[in-house]
């Protein structure tokens, strides 16, 4: 290997590096570039990286890249998968994922059943631990779709799993799989909700700048029979927050109806609702005369957790309060007594 030779692979290199970040992600393009300045070097050097590169290859590193917070291509919705909400931003996964991602405290969970596909996380309590390495063992993984606060870019790991986040209308999206078209299907159709997301809940609302006080005005509780779906919209109470919905679900068909039934079926409260929540839902019940009405469900206060329909205010029951907070509702914050009727 000549000195021109580490002259010019050196500069190639810093050059790519250096340009890296000014350009959209491409899988593989560092590496190949890379290789192409290297083929010039000589075969006795050329199998002692070789033997470097097997041997450190058992070792889980990541490689970053650095992009720019961009909005990603938009792709056609795919039918089939399910839509998924947090703050400002939606985005499709394959609809036999799960929920709940351990993220880098995966060491300290508890014990998995079988492996899932795949599964979506969001920002909550986590327990206070710090696994190395970042994520599990390849015979551990499972593909992942995080919310939270990432910054943009893409890291590479061992055995073709690759973690990339973009930014998108002050969120953020991380995707970690190592089925790169997997990956480029789920950030192609990240796009900022306008007005409602596809499940019917609005991006804010009235309730979350007044707790206590904010009651539907819309006229009560319709019949079961007539409403054809419900939205449940989960909120964060927390001030401050542009964009306070934390997730989104709908019931549809006869499960709406159940679900309708059971709240009329709820026993009357007058309990004094505390407003020191830091969750609330709501229900968006869409009727068969191209209505809507509300419920405002209290889970987290200290007292006062209740149905609220604007007209009769009712308590949580088992059966009405558990369709409602599961799968992406799932709450990170409830009474103690609301956790037992849920199962906890």
């Amino acid at each position: 290997m000549t000195g021109s030779d580490d002259a010019m692979t050196d500069t190639l290199t810093s050059a790519f590096r250096r340009h890296a970040g000014q350009a959209p992600p491409v899988d593989g393009l560092p590496e190949k570039v890379v290789v192409l300045a290297r083929r010039r070097r000589r075969l006795r050097v050329t199998v002692a990286v070789a033997a470097i590169v097997v041997a450190a290859a058992s070792i889980p590193v990541a490689f970053v890249a650095s992009v720019r917070d961009t909005v990603p291509t938009a792709t056609r919705p795919h039918p089939a998968w399910r839509w998924e909400s947090y703050r400002g931003i939606e985005v499709q996964v394959p609809p036999d994922w799960g929920y709940g991602v351990p993220g880098r405290s995966w060491c300290a969970g508890t014990e998995r059943g079988a492996p899932r596909p795949g599964a979506v996380g969001r920002p909550g309590p986590v327990q206070d631990v710090r696994c190395m390495p970042d994520y599990p063992p390849v015979d551990q993984r499972e593909n992942w779709l995080v919310f939270g606060g990432n910054e943009a870019g893409v890291h590479r790991y061992d055995a073709g799993w690759v973690e990339e986040t973009r930014r998108l209308h002050g969120g953020s999206v991380t995707v970690f799989t190592d089925d790169a078209a997997l990956r480029r299907a789920i950030l192609g159709s990240v796009r900022p909700i306008v007005g409602t997301d596809e499940h019917g809940c609005p991006v804010d609302h009235g309730v979350v700048g007044d707790q206590a006080g904010y009651r539907p005005t819309d006229g009560g509780l319709p019949r079961p029979e007539t409403v054809e779906s419900v939205s449940v919209c989960r909120y964060t109470l927390t001030s401050g927050s542009a964009f306070p919905l934390l997730s989104s679900g709908r019931l549809t068909g006869e499960a709406a109806g159940r679900v309708v039934a059971a709240i009329r079926s709820a026993p009357e409260s007058d309990v004094t609702v505390a407003g020191d929540g830091a969750e609330i839902a709501v229900l968006r019940l869409h009727t068969d005369d191209d209505r809507t009405r509300e419920v405002v469900v209290r889970y987290s206060d200290s007292t006062g957790n209740g149905f609220d329909d604007g007209t009769t205010r009712r308590e949580l029951t088992a059966d009405a309060i558990r369709p409602l907070l599961t799968g992406p509702n799932s709450p990170s914050q409830l009474s103690g007594a609301v956790a037992k009727l849920l199962g906890g």
